[in-house]
């Protein structure tokens, strides 16, 4: 069927004036077919090379040492606030090739995080190997990403036709953000990829209910719950999703409005969301399912109910505390830690400050840094078109992951961080766009070339970032440079460039020794990097310095950092607390701003866009001291309540 016949079936649009035929329609289809397998080719291709160039992120080895667990021992208390699929399936082959381990770190009972102290410990043992080891769980992953490829396409083509589904494929295959994740071990990603093909097969549940298709949608709704406890609301949004979809759908496509809520969709329904809960416990081996709700210890001032510190369960004396839980204890525990976390308050990097809260908008602002201009001109030109069109039965299927996201995303104020919690939404926006395709026809030439232009715009932007699409900003935000002003952490830097700065020193090996402070889970030395400690230099007017305004000794602060080469990472030029390693290989916690001193000079060069190098001089060390004389530094923390 042609895009002309699938769009007037499912939208009210403007068709075209000359229908294609159906039999030159069905010759067609092998170079549609064709197409999105070379689409999908080039985005495996690149999600490869990311994750070959890259060194391992903050995340990764916590993740690969959670995997290790499940496997080796059955245990999924370690990493919890994330559900173990895609660290499962990215450990497989680090256990053909076997790895160094070293479990010590994990029994301490205080430790409700013990992912992050075994991680480093297995960087630590593996040394240089880690890295190769990373690379071949990143591997491992790539199927997730071209199953999110071809959902985008399947649903899109399904809705709009063929050329909806190539544009909504692009958009995945091309976008940044699902570039910059897909190619790591941590699970947004992965999980934005599960759950658009959930979503998809749902969708097309609600449009023949079939047993089969009952059958297919609640597998893999399992699956999505598996990736991300974000998917939870999943539990919630079908059965409301399928009341709105039955309430509003043309009638002339159902018969009599009696037809409407028919018993055997009913019972699908209970079906699909059972089959999504046993999948879930599956894996889990229904380890601690049917916990009674009273019976958890909970940390989360939100759940135990107490004083922030102390464990409880606000449920105890509650009408519902002799509920058994339909999922594993440690998915419940899960969602508890992550709460629990950020109750913690957290730092959160915004528009260069350190803040100890999180912000309502933070998404949405991060969203319009982060997407490419070119997209979110395209969703808007898609949201106009969904006004005009009022397919709602369709459009609340699309749309409700995607605000639901957003919007529980949104109120969590304790903490807002990453742009990559919102990452599962990404893949609806695809969708919704792809409405626009069918107005790519010559008889509107102005609208074929504003939809081709912006899409064109938005593949192009982010392949000018290629391969450091963790940094990625788009052009309002000044690109990847113009970055660390706005956003960071996983955002912007987020450990992946010390190979990059590797390959910058081999380059350069005729400079002496450059001081290195790198914010990652590596020790530099591990991988044949040897450096010196950058100067910490937390200028002040003269007066004693107050080790409680400092946070630490007084010999931190060295008045006369040294002339020399010097390579830091952005996070913590700009204040953003963090964990590095010194040169004699101790790890030290930053809290402060000991690099911010860097701020005022011009980096002569990068280490891909989260390392940046500076030649500091005799006359740079004058001109800030100059600069503090005339101005001085606060010696307040960076970081704002």
């Amino acid at each position: 069927m042609c895009d002309a016949h699938i769009a007037q079936k499912n939208m009210a649009v403007i068709p075209c004036e000359k229908s294609i035929p159906e039999p030159e329609c069905r010759e067609r289809k092998g170079l549609y077919w064709l197409a999105v397998a070379s689409l999908l080719t080039t985005h495996a291709a690149l999600l490869i090379w990311s994750s070959i160039v890259h060194s391992p992120n903050m995340n990764e080895p916590c993740h690969i040492v959670a995997g290790l667990a499940h496997w080796q021992f059955g245990r999924y208390d370690i990493y919890n606030v994330n559900p173990p699929l895609i660290r499962m399936v990215a450990t497989i082959p680090i256990l053909a090739f076997g790895s160094e381990q070293d479990w010590s770190r994990w029994g301490d009972a205080s430790n409700t995080r013990p992912e992050f102290q075994v991680g480093p410990d297995w960087i630590a043992a593996n040394r240089e190997r880690s890295v190769w080891l990373t690379t071949i769980a990143r591997f491992s992953c790539v199927p997730f990403a071209v199953v999110g490829g071809l959902a985008c396409f399947l649903w899109a083509r399904d809705l709009f036709g063929y050329h909806a589904g190539l544009l909504s494929c692009a958009l995945w295959c091309f976008s940044p953000n699902i570039l910059a994740h897909a190619s790591c071990v941590t699970p947004d990603a992965h999980a934005a990829s599960m759950g658009v093909t959930a979503q998809y097969l749902y969708w097309r549940w609600l449009r023949r209910s079939t047993w089969t298709n009952a059958a297919i949608a609640g597998v893999i709704l399992g699956l999505a719950l598996l990736t991300k406890l974000t998917w939870i609301v999943l539990l919630l949004i079908w059965p409301v999703a399928w009341i709105a979809y039955c309430l509003l759908r043309p009638s002339d496509k159902i018969g009599s409005k009696e037809s409407r809520f028919s018993k055997p969709m009913g019972l699908q329904i209970i079906v699909i969301l059972g089959l999504g809960i046993h999948t879930l416990n599956s894996v889990y081996a229904y380890d601690g399912t049917g916990t009674r709700l009273g019976d958890f210890s909970f940390r989360s001032s939100t759940l135990s109910g107490n004083a922030f510190g102390t464990t409880s369960n606000r449920f105890v004396d509650s009408l519902v505390a002799n509920v058994p839980m339909p999922f594993p204890d440690q998915y419940i525990y899960g969602i508890d830690a992550q709460k629990h976390d950020h109750e913690l308050h957290p730092a959160t990097y915004l528009h260069g400050t350190v803040y100890r809260h999180g912000f309502w908008y933070f998404y949405i602002y991060a969203m319009s840094l982060k997407m490419p201009i070119g997209t979110t001109l395209l969703f808007l030109l898609a949201t106009l078109l969904a006004l005009r069109t009022h397919h709602l039965s369709d459009d609340i299927v699309i749309a409700s992951p995607f605000i639901t996201i957003l919007a529980v995303a949104s109120m969590e104020t304790d903490y807002t961080a990453h742009f990559r919690y919102v990452l599962p939404a990404l893949p609806f926006a695809f969708v919704w766009i792809s409405r626009l395709a069918p107005f790519v026809i010559p008889a509107k030439p102005y609208l074929t070339l504003t939809v081709v232009s912006l899409a064109g715009l938005s593949i192009a932007s982010s392949l000018s970032c290629a391969p450091h699409w963790i940094s990625y900003f788009n052009e309002f935000a000044g690109g990847p440079a113009g970055g660390r002003f706005f956003l960071a952490n996983s955002n912007l830097d987020w450990g992946q460039d010390l190979l990059f700065y590797k390959s910058w020193r081999d380059r350069n090996r005729s400079l002496p020794t450059p001081g290195l402070a790198y914010y990652g889970m590596l020790n530099p030395k591990d991988i044949g990097i040897e450096f010196v400690d950058v100067p910490e230099w937390i200028p002040y007017d003269g007066a004693a310095p107050d080790e409680a305004v400092l946070g630490g000794p007084s010999d931190l602060m060295n008045p006369d950092p040294a002339p020399g080469w010097y390579a830091v990472s952005v996070n913590l030029i700009m204040g953003h607390p963090g964990r590095i390693y010194l040169a004699d290989g101790q790890r030290r916690y930053l809290e402060r701003p000991h690099y911010a001193w860097l701020q005022a000079l011009t980096p002569v060069d990068s280490a891909g866009h989260s390392i940046l190098i500076f030649h500091v001089t005799e006359d740079d060390i004058r001109r800030l001291k100059n600069t503090q004389r005339s101005s001085p530094v606060n010696t307040q923390p960076a970081i704002l309540e």
